[in-house]
């Protein structure tokens, strides 16, 4: 296999930040090169030149996804960052208040726009299920650009271990044992939809969202692509409806046309 230089380390980087708007800086660059020789590899190409050439013309898609999941971070958790789930539990008839088009559409509209294996968007299932029950129809749109995650959340088979935060009554309720996994219910599965999506295109969607979690996504972008993400997430979002973002996360300058509600939590005016 050729050897990786610092041309392209910056090819690829660039290529990331232009496409993705993930930042991979120089204090990544170890990383970044040890997961392109992983898919050199993988794909039996041993010319960089030709690698690096070949992910980034757009000629060969499926070398372009399996380096794209290879270079993504999936870190997620059921009830990660609990206080937003919390939130909607405590706070579910403010959120009709607020946003009176919910009870007019007679649904809730979610988006999980890094759902990674499928915890988050689940995890939303769930709750907004526990609060509204039968009231309303429950819609949540699960996107991520890696593809391999996906194909995980779609077959929502989990180990034991990924549900140790689970509240016993919602595994209880929302569980089947599938050998020694657990297999989320078809009632909760048939809520979520899942689609590979980038957040760096334009938004495509028809209607408008009334929740969306956009957490833990940010870090990896820089200021100018935080602040046009937002700007998209706003024009998506229904009036009142609201936004969750990391707790590690702020929205700062970028916040003006959000009402600050709690931390890492804001509401479209």
């Amino acid at each position: 296999m050729g050897f990786l230089t610092e041309h392209h380390y910056q090819a690829l980087h660039r290529f990331i930040s232009r496409k993705y708007g993930i930042q991979y800086g120089r204090e990544k660059k170890s990383i970044l090169l040890g997961r392109v020789e992983k898919v050199m590899r993988r794909s039996r190409i041993s010319d960089p030149d030709h690698f690096v050439q070949a992910v980034t013309n757009g000629r060969y898609p499926e070398l372009s996804q399996d380096f794209i999941n290879m270079i993504t971070v999936n870190k997620t958790d059921f009830f990660r960052e609990k206080q937003h789930f919390d939130y909607l539990i405590q706070n579910s008839e403010s959120i009709l208040k607020n946003n009176p088009a919910i009870l007019e559409k007679g649904e809730i509209r979610v988006w999980s726009a890094a759902s990674s294996t499928g915890e988050e968007p689940y995890t939303l299932a769930m709750v907004l299920k526990e609060v509204f029950g039968d009231r309303l129809k429950i819609r949540v749109l699960a996107t991520d650009i890696d593809t391999n995650v996906l194909a995980v959340a779609q077959e929502g088979v989990y180990r034991p271990s990924t549900l140790k935060d689970m509240p016993r009554a919602y595994f209880l309720r929302y569980f089947t044992s599938d050998g020694e996994l657990y297999r989320i219910n078809q009632e909760i599965r048939d809520m979520v939809s899942f689609r590979s999506f980038n957040l760096m295109n334009p938004f495509p969607f028809r209607h408008r969202f009334d929740i969306v979690f956009c957490r833990n996504v940010m870090i990896y972008f820089n200021q100018e692509t935080q602040t046009e993400l937002i700007r998209k997430i706003h024009a998506s979002l229904n009036t009142g409806g609201l936004m969750f973002i990391g707790h590690s996360e702020a929205l700062i300058d970028k916040s003006i046309s959000f009402k600050y509600i709690k931390p890492a939590i804001y509401m479209k005016q």
